[in-house]
């Protein structure tokens, strides 16, 4: 708890209150702290719970989007986080397990970026989320921080979520303590108003409810709605398969990374006991060349 009260908000500040001392491109996020992800269906497992989540406020859109939207107040939509929260787009997570941590993020941000997904098929604009980064994480415990950015892949119908990693450093030195911090202002300055621009983009390719048909067959919803359903959950389980894929390749990586720190630190001690030795052989001559120069000295001054 501690963690999160008192050394988060140095790596990843509230939007909200950022906003209130003046930073005017935060007026439409809104920020969660640890409140289950209850509007939204999980990928696997339970609702994500991140420590804290940044997304858009429901003020963010006019009434016309909100119809596009579609979202009812009791019901699950692939745009919400819970009430309040649409469209997040980074999650932080504070724990002293950074790989536990990183799985976390990674399911929520597969969250974020499906729901994006969804809403460009429906604007028929898949395309321009193809293989760019729609959602951002940040992992930390009391001294190392991982960010990682994250993006689809989309062929035809089927979509494939992965994640890049941005940046991992030690926050206690001086060239790194404020990285996180920058980079998180970085982000609400160049990927905040990018990210809200697509959103309104694609709600505005979308018709006007108004522009749907009324008459509807029923038998023509229903099988619909079965083909969204088998296409979810193919889509669901290539979801699975590629996240596990990533979190193995993941901690190969940092395996061979601990290994070679291991062999550097090896290689380090054996060169140091090298130098010292050398160091202590060159002291010993030293002296000894040093009483040898003044018993010769001692021999000169007086001669038996």
């Amino acid at each position: 708890m501690r963690l999160l009260i008192d050394l988060h908000p140095l790596l990843m500040p509230s939007a909200e209150n950022q906003f209130i001392r003046g930073r005017q491109c935060l007026k439409n996020v809104i920020d969660g702290y640890s409140d289950p992800w209850i509007k939204t269906e999980p990928i696997y497992g339970p609702n994500p719970q991140p420590d804290h989540t940044r997304g858009l406020r429901w003020s963010t859109f006019n009434e016309g989007q909100r119809q596009k939207l579609g979202i009812e107040p009791n019901e699950k939509s692939l745009y919400t986080a819970r009430e309040e929260i649409y469209f997040p787009y980074l999650t932080g997570e504070a724990r002293l397990d950074l790989d536990a941590s990183d799985r976390r993020n990674m399911h929520s941000a597969c969250i974020d970026i499906r729901g994006l997904v969804h809403l460009s098929r429906r604007a028929g604009c898949v395309e321009t989320l193809h293989r760019r980064i729609l959602a951002f994480s940040i992992s930390h415990d009391l001294g190392t921080v991982r960010i990682h950015g994250y993006y689809p892949e989309i062929e035809d119908d089927k979509v494939t979520y992965y994640c890049w990693t941005i940046g991992e450093f030690h926050i206690w030195t001086d060239a790194n303590k404020w990285a996180c911090y920058r980079f998180v202002y970085n982000l609400d300055d160049m990927f905040l108003p990018s990210h809200i621009a697509r959103v309104m983009d694609m709600l505005e390719r979308i018709p006007e409810p108004q522009d749907i048909p009324l008459h509807v067959d029923l038998d023509d919803i229903n099988e619909s709605q079965s083909i969204i359903g088998s296409e979810g959950a193919s889509e669901i389980r290539a979801m699975i398969q590629s996240l596990q894929q990533q979190m193995e390749q993941q901690k190969q990586e940092h395996k061979e990374v601990h290994a070679q720190l291991q062999q550097e630190r090896r290689e380090w001690s054996e060169r140091e006991e090298r130098l010292r030795a050398q160091f202590e052989q060159e002291k010993k001559e030293a002296q000894e060349r040093l009483t040898a120069q003044l018993e010769g000295l001692a021999q000169t001054l007086n001669p038996k």
